[in-house]
């Protein structure tokens, strides 16, 4: 089953400067648990928000994730332009990876599938998807 899903991956590299992302977080998200151990971690807040402080557009100040739980909507507003973006999706999470953060997203049709991940990157012009694939059965 992973052999068909790996060649269904559509692999969209981009970055805001131009160069290619590593793919390596997309062969993990094909993998049933594979970006599990690269989840970030955040306390949830009394209104069930998660929030993480991060440079994501390499200005040398922190921007402020912030994402619901189960993430649903996340937020953020960058520093270097004052643009804010949004991403909404009923299954969302926030991953680390090789120093990168990804915005991870699933969709489930049933228990039995099938089923669709995309994966994206944060531009200074907004939201990049990196790659997608689908599936019948569970989701990775």
């Amino acid at each position: 089953m992973v052999n068909k899903v790996a060649s269904s991956i559509l692999f969209l590299c981009a970055s805001s400067s131009g160069s290619i992302l590593s793919t390596g977080v997309c062969e993990l998200a094909v993998r049933r648990g594979g970006l599990v151990p690269y989840e970030v971690q955040a306390a949830a807040g009394q209104d069930g928000s998660r929030t993480v402080k991060a440079d994501l557009d390499l200005d040398g100040s922190d921007e402020e994730l912030r994402w619901s739980d189960p993430g649903s909507t996340l937020t953020v507003t960058l520093t270097s332009n004052s643009k804010k973006f949004t991403l909404d999706h009923k299954r969302l999470s926030v991953v680390k990876y090789d120093s990168n953060y990804y915005f991870v997203t699933t969709r489930v049709e049933s228990e039995l599938g099938p089923w669709y991940r995309e994966v994206f990157y944060l531009t200074r012009t907004g939201f990049v998807r990196i790659c997608s694939f689908d599936g019948k059965g569970q989701p990775p």
